[in-house]
């Protein structure tokens, strides 16, 4: 019996566009997969490729996504700010948005209507429900009430990726039957859990934020931030633990709005994928060896 082989692909907004140079050098060398979960970024790359089988489709149609109506209404190029943080003007105007942000903040639940997220996706998947896909997606949300994990694999894809892309804060929730849902980013950084019941062997790929530089600053703001990111970390590797293999395209710090650095991301899962492929392929053929040993032998004597 062939071994069933999963991927999990993390969220990480632009820095998805990882998730498609890694999965161009996984198919060249004819990896294939049995079932795929996503989160966020992760669960939109995995839509598009689990609806194609296609990395060279999903990459041309997210290039024809960036310059589109639907990517210009997303409003992502906001978010990172050109002002020099180290001049004077920089830190009064840096100051003002803050305050700005936190006087919108106490009264919105986020900058923009989930409908444009629809609007983007609807753009970017060929196709509009699970049943539609070529290989089967398991696609993770959190619900904040309970800050549990809400997993869908039927019915409304485009939904289920609108759920899962939801960034707090700035993406509006979904209201569901009392249930408040956000990115799945919260509780499944990496959506591994997914695939156990259907892979024998996972590979997931990490494009999650790193911390690469020590604080500018030590004051409230910054020991906060440092403190949320440190708690993420840790549980992004924990959470790594539960796969077979893992690939991390150097993606760095990169915001989840950078989509100007696309290209580079995308060089990036090449050169991700390039570096590990002759380990993941031997490691592969172990294992689909002693797979198939094993289900031999256990057949033998049941």
């Amino acid at each position: 019996m062939k071994m069933k082989t999963g991927l999990a692909l993390s969220g990480g907004g632009a820095r998805g566009a990882a998730h498609i140079g890694v999965l161009k050098v996984l198919h060249e060398h004819d990896i294939r997969f049995d079932s795929i979960a996503g989160t966020s970024a992760g669960a939109l790359i995995g839509a598009m490729y689990a609806a194609t089988e296609d990395p060279a489709w999903v990459e041309d149609r997210f290039r024809t996504f960036l310059t589109s109506k639907a990517f210009n209404q997303m409003g992502t190029g906001r978010m990172v700010s050109s002002t020099d943080s180290n001049s004077v003007f920089g830190q009064m105007a840096r100051k003002f948005k803050n305050n700005l942000v936190f006087a919108i903040s106490l009264r919105r639940d986020s900058i923009i209507k989930r409908e444009r997220l629809e609007e983007a996706f609807r753009y970017l998947v060929p196709v509009s429900t699970f049943e539609e896909l070529k290989i089967p997606l398991f696609v993770t949300a959190t619900e904040l009430e309970t800050m549990t994990p809400r997993i869908y694999s039927e019915g409304d894809l485009i939904e289920a990726i609108v759920r899962s892309s939801s960034i707090p804060g700035y993406v509006q929730p979904t209201r569901d039957s009392g249930e408040i849902i956000v990115d799945g980013n919260a509780v499944l950084p990496i959506p591994i859990q997914p695939l156990k019941d259907h892979a024998d062997f996972c590979i997931a790929v990490d494009i999650t934020r790193k911390t690469s530089e020590p604080m500018k600053r030590v004051n409230i703001y910054e020991i906060v931030m440092r403190a949320n990111q440190a708690t993420y970390e840790n549980l992004v590797n924990y959470v790594n633990t539960e796969a077979d293999f893992v690939i991390r395209p150097h993606v760095k710090n990169l915001h989840w709005s950078s989509f100007s650095e696309v290209e580079g991301l995308m060089e990036k899962g090449m050169s991700a994928a390039n570096e590990i492929i002759d380990d993941l392929l031997k490691l592969l053929e172990e294992k689909s060896s002693w797979n198939y040993k094993a289900k031999q032998w256990f057949g033998q004597n049941n």
